[in-house]
């Protein structure tokens, strides 16, 4: 932004807002920023990116990152958004099969994955459909538990637990982004995928 001319405190303001992992708090906070009356508002990931859209039709909303946004409503099309969002995205759905891959070639013979789902973060039903879709090619067992909201993560390890999973599958999402070190502590503690620590994250941009 300097580069743009654009110093902040000099001719330009940034104001940020984050959820912390809690993304039913967004719309108020996308409602917060709009009532700043900003020039540009810019997003991330699918989350934040409808719940600025949903706070306003006029301001520019930038997405800095975020799944499919022609299957959330977020802009007409790729190639013509219209409206007032515009900007990056990813193919996180896509994803799915291959973060299976990636874990099978760690573990040639794995049989049984927990998964975390955020129910909160609708980038997860497509996410959830094809990762299903890839373990049953694969005949690997899923071992779900749904976390809406960071405050659940230590009820699911006792269940990964109980259930002998061999491996840890963490969807890209911001709220396991933000707590990916209690995660791993907690897979750790309850001995979870004890022939592979886990997969806090692939190195993959995605929600």
């Amino acid at each position: 932004m300097r580069e743009l001319g654009y110093v902040e405190g000099r001719n330009a303001r940034f104001v940020y807002r984050f959820a912390d992992g809690y993304l039913d708090s967004l719309p108020a906070l996308a409602a917060e920023l709009v009532q700043l009356n900003p020039r540009l508002i810019v997003s991330a990931p699918v989350p934040a990116n409808l719940a600025a859209r949903d706070a306003t039709n006029t301001i520019p909303i930038v997405m800095a990152d975020g799944a499919d946004p022609v299957g959330f409503g977020l802009v007409q099309s790729l190639a013509h958004p219209g409206g007032n969002v515009t900007g990056l995205t990813n193919f996180a759905e896509d994803m799915a099969a291959k973060q299976l891959d990636i874990m099978r070639e760690l573990l040639p013979h794995l049989a049984r994955v927990a998964v975390l789902i955020n129910t909160a973060n609708p980038s997860h039903v497509p996410q959830w459909r094809e990762t299903q879709s890839a373990a049953a090619r694969a005949a690997i067992a899923l071992i779900p538990f749904e976390v809406p909201n960071p405050d659940l993560l230590a009820q699911a390890f006792p269940v990964f637990a109980q259930g002998q999973a061999e491996a840890l599958l963490v969807p890209p999402d911001t709220t396991f982004n933000t707590y990916r070190k209690r995660i791993a502590d907690l897979a750790t503690a309850a001995r979870v995928c004890r022939r592979y620590s886990s997969i806090a994250h692939l190195s993959m941009t995605a929600d």
